[in-house]
């Protein structure tokens, strides 16, 4: 138990510097003696797209999540929205659906996996904005409705 805990922490230390470098003009950034982070940075899916207030949140202690906060350009009707777990009230943002719970582990780089799936995710929203078509990958979830797994 230990031994997995002190993996679980190495690779959030990883995860976190690897952000810090993809990311050096991120607006806050924060990593906890546990091993558990914040940053907080502006990205665009594309050379062409708009730019989005995104912060990645993982570690120890966390599940890998991705939040993208207000305002982002929608309609104000969440039920209408595709793809996202929830919204934090606290946060104004929406917790992403990057990935079926089991798809991501510890182990696996964030530059490699999270960051993609969100750029991804974000570059799929601004199609639907658009169509009102999510053309992403879909994946049924055990509540019935479909979710985004990229």
């Amino acid at each position: 138990m230990v031994v997995r805990k002190i993996k679980k922490y190495v690779y959030a230390q990883r995860d976190y510097y690897d952000l810090k470098k993809i990311f050096p003009d991120a607006s806050y950034t924060s990593i906890s003696d546990r091993g558990n982070f914040i940053v907080r940075t502006a990205i665009a899916p594309d050379s062409l797209g708009s730019i989005y207030d995104i912060e990645f949140q993982g570690g120890v202690d966390y599940k890998s999540t991705v939040y993208l906060y207000k305002p982002f350009s929608y309609k104000d009707n969440l039920n209408e929205f595709p793809h996202y777990y929830r919204f934090d009230e606290s946060k104004q943002a929406l917790e992403l659906c990057l990935y079926f719970p089991g798809e991501y582990n510890s182990k696996m780089q964030y530059k490699n996996t999270i960051v993609p799936w969100a750029m991804e995710w974000l570059y799929f929203f601004e199609h639907f904005m658009i169509t009102g078509t999510w053309f992403g990958k879909e994946i049924q979830h055990n509540n019935g409705e479909t979710h985004d797994s990229i």
